[in-house]
């Protein structure tokens, strides 16, 4: 099938745009800004910034990641909502967006580590399979085990679209199912905490992230309203409110570093998530520094920057100096990422998809002609 409609059957489908910030496929500067300050947040925790005295900004990682995982639910099934989306396209944009960065960075420091990983186990790798071997979670090209989660949420958002048919509780209750099954293997888990980690790292544990971006994302088409108070000052304060009361009531000793298997921290991340996009869907937030950072750059910064940290500081590096160089050498590589190998993949991904779509409605007019001539010959023979 081509293209599905995803959107509440008593509502009329229109086509758009398979990666829309907005209905009309316009950007949202805001959220553009805020995945810049995602990436930012979680370099500063790899920095070891609150070391520096930076405090709660710099243990602000998994708080970045959270954004990350609730601005994709947002985007990618914003399309979904308002009508249908062609899968052709969507599949092409997709991969395009995701897999050549990737690839760069994963062959280019495979030769900068002398790293043998990528030839050992290149199904983990090409496949962004590695969260489900020990032996490649997490190593080679540290941050691209989120990547594994984005591409599974890819693949699955048509189906889970199929089958919700626009329906609300469908999506709240894969939230919670995933939510509490994390929950529970996190409180009763005799795992050692870097298999927990790896164990809790994965779909469908992960899930649970994404499900506030997919809500906010059917709000904004049907109760903008809604979005509207969640942006606001008051839903901030109520926001606000919520996460110093489930703070209270945390205990401390649960918290102290992010890390991936920490469901606590996710989900005292996701109260703080929820109202930063919602402000961003409302207007606010457009940092112009940060727009184009967020735009062009979070990604392939995103990817580079666990590395270069870990590069420079076996030079000696340490400190502001570290942190400082780290960040214009992480930004000037991520700024050749996008150069020289995302806008050329993304412009040959938007040449072919004409090709490829084209193609298809071909193949599709002659298979339907073939049909009827068949249905024609079948009846002028039985006159």
């Amino acid at each position: 099938m081509a293209s599905i409609p995803m959107s509440d059957p008593r509502s009329q489908p229109a086509r758009v745009s398979a990666t829309a910030g907005r209905a009309d496929g316009s950007r949202l500067e805001g959220l553009d800004a805020l995945r810049g300050l995602a990436a930012l947040l979680v370099f500063l925790h790899h920095g070891r910034a609150d070391e520096l005295g930076l405090g709660p900004l710099g243990r602000s990682g998994q708080l970045g990641v959270v954004v990350f995982f609730v601005l994709s639910g947002y985007l990618i099934w914003r399309p979904f909502v308002d009508g249908e989306v062609d899968l052709r396209r969507y599949a092409i944009r997709r991969l395009a967006r995701i897999y050549p960065a990737y690839l760069a960075a994963l062959v280019a420091l495979s030769l900068v580590h002398g790293s043998r990983q990528l030839l050992d186990f290149p199904a983990h790798f090409l496949l962004l399979a590695q969260n489900n071997d020990p032996r490649t979670f997490q190593t080679l090209l540290y941050p691209a085990w989120t990547l594994q989660l984005e591409v599974t949420f890819y693949v699955l958002a048509p189906i889970v679209a199929t089958v919700a048919r626009g329906r609300v509780a469908w999506l709240v209750a894969l939230g919670l199912a995933s939510l509490l099954t994390a929950a529970a293997i996190r409180l009763t888990s005799t795992l050692d905490p870097g298999e927990l980690a790896r164990t809790l790292s994965g779909f469908p544990l992960k899930a649970w992230l994404f499900v506030p971006g997919m809500l906010l994302a059917v709000a904004a088409a049907r109760r903008p309203d809604v979005v509207a108070f969640l942006g606001s000052r008051r839903g901030s304060a109520v926001a606000a409110a919520a996460f110093l009361l489930a703070l209270a009531v945390t205990p401390v000793e649960r918290l102290p570093h992010s890390q991936n298997g920490n469901v606590l921290l996710e989900g005292l991340g996701v109260l703080i998530a929820v109202p930063l996009v919602a402000a961003c869907l409302n207007g606010r937030g457009r940092l112009p520094v940060l727009v184009g950072f967020g735009a062009a750059l979070s990604y392939p910064f995103y990817l580079w920057h666990a590395d270069v940290l870990d590069l420079l500081h076996s030079t000696g590096l340490h400190g502001w100096a570290w942190l400082a160089v780290g960040l214009a050498l992480t930004t000037v590589i991520a700024v050749a990422s996008y150069r020289l190998v995302e806008q050329p993949a993304l412009q040959l991904a938007r040449r072919w998809e004409d090709r490829v779509v084209d193609g298809w409605r071909s193949v599709d007019l002659l298979r339907r002609r073939s049909v009827r001539a068949a249905a024609r010959r079948l009846g002028d023979s039985s006159a």
